[in-house]
């Protein structure tokens, strides 16, 4: 579970999400113990793993759920990421029964993603819309294992990159987010934000990891 309690000036809810966002897409593992911490899906997504590059000397590797944690991955070695490694992504989370229509990256893969070979021709046609599923760079990736949404994370690692089947990952609440004022120190009004909450991935392998990359 997370527990977190945050003392912030001029703060709204927004904000706490965000900080639950950054946790949720990031490598953080789980721990039981006091404040409690929800894992992180670098941690959950740990099944259907592709280490990116064979050639790599020490390998990405995810640990996942051990002595009743979740464990947080090792890095090893890093390479580039490839389109190769990504179809082969996909493909584990298809072959296990998952529909991966979401692939998640940040910024460093996405300028990565944006140029591999033969993406002109991975393309949908849109009728009635004022914009094109390919413009400049990808929204939208073609595989043999269905249409893909590419979304940009400014809040995940430069080290993995995720292919995601919404309906089998979540989050749930055990208590919700609560805005409570604090006394003003001067002019500022300040308020205690505290919600407690947890990554929920009903189903492992309905998703999948690339892993090992960053240069």
């Amino acid at each position: 579970m997370g527990e977190n309690g945050l003392s912030v000036t001029n703060s709204t809810e927004h904000n706490r999400k965000r900080d639950m966002e950054f946790t949720i897409c990031r490598n953080q593992a789980s721990a039981s113990t006091t404040a409690r911490a929800s894992a992180g899906w670098e941690c959950t997504i740990s099944g259907n793993l592709v280490r990116a590059n064979s050639a790599q000397t020490t390998d990405y590797s995810v640990r996942g759920f051990s002595a009743a944690s979740w464990t947080a991955p090792e890095d090893g070695s890093l390479v580039t990421f490839i389109e190769a490694d990504l179809v082969s992504a996909l493909g584990l989370a298809w072959d296990d029964g998952g529909d991966p229509s979401v692939i998640m990256m940040s910024k460093k893969n996405k300028n990565l993603f944006n140029n591999f070979s033969g993406i002109a021709t991975k393309y949908n046609e849109v009728r009635g819309t004022s914009q094109a599923t390919v413009s400049g760079a990808a929204d939208v990736y073609v595989s043999s294992y269905g249409n893909h949404t590419v979304k940009l994370n400014r809040y995940q690692r430069d080290q993995a990159v995720f292919c995601i089947d919404p309906e089998y990952i979540s989050v749930a609440y055990l208590d919700g987010i609560k805005k409570t004022a604090m006394a003003k120190t001067g002019d500022s009004e300040r308020y205690l934000l505290t919600v407690e909450y947890c990554l929920v991935n009903d189903c492992p392998d309905a998703h999948a990891t690339i892993g090992g990359v960053g240069v």
